[in-house]
């Protein structure tokens, strides 16, 4: 596994050299390429895809987004590469934020922010300026391997002001950031094959159940922290990143917990809905996201592949 480290290193290098249009052709042509060549996970996406879409897993709109997703997954790693070399000023050229009025007076009050989003279109540059205007906040995260290449990935997004952690070590460094009134976040849509060693709740999302982490619920019931959806996605126009952070979400108190938890994590699944809908091509859902798409009940390959 060490060589992917290696290999991740050696293509940071060379997308530094090579002028961005032809990495960007090379992306595109990757993406297509793992589209076509790695048939377990093109399945799995597009049983994913065709639960967002309502059709069939081997209807031809199913196909092409699917196939624009591991092009658009493809082009992200290549951003990811380069990022290290990508100045500020570059990023605040390229990245407009969004807020709601409702979330603007939330932070007038100095409170601290539980955020949650989705792996989908370019989280780490929007990251990079938002941390600029709001201070440094922890991100918890699985820990990839090999291990040197999740650690390479974390020293790069520190100096640009976010904290990422393991999710084992995530509790005692969240609620610390939380005592510190920083922001702290969640990328939840991580599947449910992984989800064995956190608490989770059942939602509906996009008409089926499944299950969310329940933790950010518990904090932001805990600390009063309001949750916040954040949805970045890359306008296919102009490539500008457009980050967009909605109105708080409060937790009340008197809640018990299990309700809290299922009803909060619940409106974050419709606002994620919301979002996912509008650029489908930019959620990088590699994983069964619903029981179904994990017994694999409908052939993911059939005329639209």
């Amino acid at each position: 596994m060490i060589i992917a480290f290696y290999l991740w290193r050696l293509g940071s290098w060379l997308v530094s050299i090579v002028p961005p249009p032809i990495a960007d052709l090379f992306a595109r042509a990757s993406g297509a390429s793992g589209y076509y060549m790695w048939a377990s996970r093109r399945r799995v996406v597009r049983e994913n895809f065709s639960r967002v879409l309502g059709k069939p897993a081997n209807h031809p709109d199913v196909g092409r987004v699917a196939r624009s997703s591991f092009v658009n997954m493809s082009r992200y790693m290549v951003e990811i590469m380069r990022y290290p070399r990508v100045s500020m000023e570059q990023l605040e050229a390229r990245v407009v934020i969004n807020e709601t009025e409702e979330f603007r007076r939330a932070m007038a009050t100095g409170t601290s922010v539980i955020m949650i989003s989705a792996h989908f279109g370019n989280i780490d540059y929007a990251s990079a300026v938002a941390t600029k205007k709001y201070g440094r906040f922890t991100l918890a995260a699985e820990t990839i391997h090999p291990v040197q290449l999740f650690q390479y990935l974390a020293r790069v997004r520190a100096a640009r002001g976010v904290d990422l952690i393991p999710y084992d070590q995530a509790p005692r460094k969240i609620l610390e950031a939380l005592k510190r009134k920083e922001w702290i976040g969640f990328l939840i849509d991580f599947g449910v094959n992984n989800q064995k060693d956190i608490a989770t709740t059942e939602v509906m999302f996009f008409g089926a159940p499944t299950r969310f982490p329940a933790s950010p619920a518990i904090l932001a019931q805990r600390s009063g922290s309001p949750i916040v959806v954040v949805h970045t996605y890359v306008d296919p126009r102009d490539k500008r990143i457009i980050s967009q952070i909605e109105s708080p979400i409060y937790v009340p108190k008197s809640l018990p917990r299990e309700q809290a938890a299922h009803e909060t994590m619940q409106a974050v699944a419709q606002r994620m809905e919301e979002f996912i809908r509008q650029h489908p091509e930019q959620w990088y859902v590699f994983r069964a996201m619903w029981p179904q798409a994990v017994k694999g009940e409908i052939d993911a390959v059939g005329s639209g592949a």
